[in-house]
């Protein structure tokens, strides 16, 4: 009986062995030599048996294949000889300066060092950066020849035409602008950072750049050639230029204000503070000018006095920072605006430096701050949270906003800053530059309504970010200038 209950215990498990084969994929006819194999090692699981059952098949393979009497008709192969490599000796090096040793280490006391006795010399520390001056590479002359000079001082003593009365024709002219080759100009070698235009009869146009040198253009009227002369006298970035009695100012990180008269061929220094940059400057009268720098201050000086004498007025603390726009307003000569990166528009009074007037806050860095040249009674600001935003001057006192048009004014590092100015001549229309990517385009917008009245643009020849815009009312034409130092002239057919 025992030996029954056996036989039937074998045959459940050779049926659940050849079970768990048929679902491994098991041929049937493979499985009774699995099974063999499975009796003769029976702690194998059924896949382990399969694969044993494989190897061995291989191996009959093989021997058919008489691999073994092959293999030893072959050479062996040659392995490269290792050649041991021996370290380099390490080569003490002797310190050419005496190192330094720690006191506490040595066991030895604090030593103070008192200048007047022990004759050292202590020099204040001097910022690092902009202590190397760029140089200026050969092709431009800092000369201004006698052939450009006559051609400019001819063109710039005619007087400035006044602003027309409406600005309505000048909006439809402009609309017809456009751009040939001869109105791309060369004018800077580095990016310009400063442009202002002559008002007269003809485009004058003045350009400075991050190099301190600066081109005058006079654009062709009449058929004659365009010319463009080349003058250096500053050391660093150009950062304002103006157009005043028949000369031609400049303001520049070197901490000087110059103007260069091209009647004699010479630049005269106005103002100096080489302890800062200066940053913007604007005239207050015939012979007065305010200038803000990097450091908040804002300061007025004569044209008739020494140009290290100056007034300085006080902010109360609003700023600590870089100032990057002046202005005065030329119907309330006593009155003009800063702006600048505490993000501050502050009014001051000529005849107060001890206190400011009113003031009006962002949240991010003021561009510019200008007064219209109509009435004196807005103000146009443009600021890097990406608006432009017209206040209302309120008996002169107050200022309070008036409409926000949404523009995106975030240049970076390597675009001039955008500063929308007022339409000559006009106190509801301003044009801007634009960092549209496709087309580039110059932009002009209604001041009250905040929209778009006018876009400017040349597929094949303006291809790059026009930071400054300037509009020539006597012929119609608005100017552009870039980071690469050309000027772009819209013209008049």
């Amino acid at each position: 009986r025992i030996q029954i209950l056996f036989e039937e215990m074998s045959a459940r498990l050779r049926r659940s062995f050849t079970s768990d084969l048929l679902k491994l994929g098991v041929a049937e006819k493979n499985i009774q030599d699995i099974m063999d194999i499975h009796e003769r090692f029976p702690d194998l699981s059924p896949y382990e048996c399969q694969r044993k059952y494989r190897i061995e098949e291989n191996e009959k393979v093989l021997r058919s294949l008489n691999m073994g009497e092959i293999l030893s008709t072959l050479k062996p192969p040659k392995r490269n000889k290792i050649i041991s490599v021996k370290p380099a000796k390490r080569v003490k090096v002797e310190p050419t300066l005496p190192t330094r040793r720690s006191s506490r280490i040595a066991g030895l006391g604090v030593k103070v060092y008192c200048p007047e006795k022990d004759n050292i010399e202590i020099n204040p520390a001097t910022p690092t950066y902009r202590i190397v001056k760029p140089k200026i590479p050969p092709p431009y002359s800092h000369e201004i020849n006698s052939k450009e000079a006559e051609s400019i001082l001819e063109a710039i003593k005619h007087d400035v035409k006044p602003p027309p009365n409406s600005v309505a024709p000048l909006i439809s002219q402009l609309r017809k602008a456009t751009l040939k080759e001869s109105g791309v100009v060369k004018v800077c070698q580095a990016r310009i950072s400063a442009m202002d235009i002559h008002q007269g009869n003809e485009i004058i146009v003045a350009s400075g750049s991050k190099w301190g040198d600066m081109g005058v253009c006079r654009y062709p009227v009449n058929g004659e050639d365009r010319v463009v002369a080349h003058v250096k006298y500053h050391q660093d970035i150009v950062s304002c230029i103006k157009f005043r009695e028949k000369k031609i100012f400049s303001s520049s990180y070197d901490g000087y204000l110059k103007n260069f008269d091209p009647e004699v061929k010479k630049e005269t220094t106005v103002f100096k503070n080489t302890d800062s940059w200066l940053r913007y400057f604007d005239f207050t009268s015939a012979h007065t000018y305010v200038v803000g720098d990097n450091l908040g201050q804002v300061m007025q000086g004569d044209l008739r006095c020494d140009s290290s004498k100056f007034t300085q007025y006080s902010s109360n603390g609003l700023y600590k920072n870089s100032l990057w726009s002046v202005d005065s307003n030329i119907h309330h000569p006593n009155y003009f605006l800063v702006g600048g990166a505490s993000g501050v528009v502050v009014m001051f009074d000529v005849r107060n430096n001890k206190e400011h007037v009113t003031q009006y806050n962002r949240s991010r860095t003021i561009n510019s701050a200008f007064f219209d040249g109509v009435t004196g009674r807005k103000i146009l600001v443009t600021c890097m949270d990406d608006t432009l935003t017209t206040l209302a001057v309120k008996d002169m006192s107050e200022m309070h906003s008036e409409s926000v048009t949404k523009h995106d004014t975030y240049t970076g590092r390597w675009l001039t800053k955008l500063r929308a100015t007022w339409l000559p001549g006009s106190s509801e229309y301003f044009t801007v530059g634009s960092l549209r990517k496709y087309p580039r385009t110059m932009t002009m917008y209604n001041a009250s309504e905040g929209r778009q009245v006018l876009s400017i643009s040349d597929e094949d020849l303006m291809m790059s970010v026009q930071s400054i815009v300037a509009v020539h009312s006597a012929t119609s034409s608005i100017i552009g200038a870039n980071a690469s130092g050309y000027n772009y002239i819209f013209t008049q057919d």
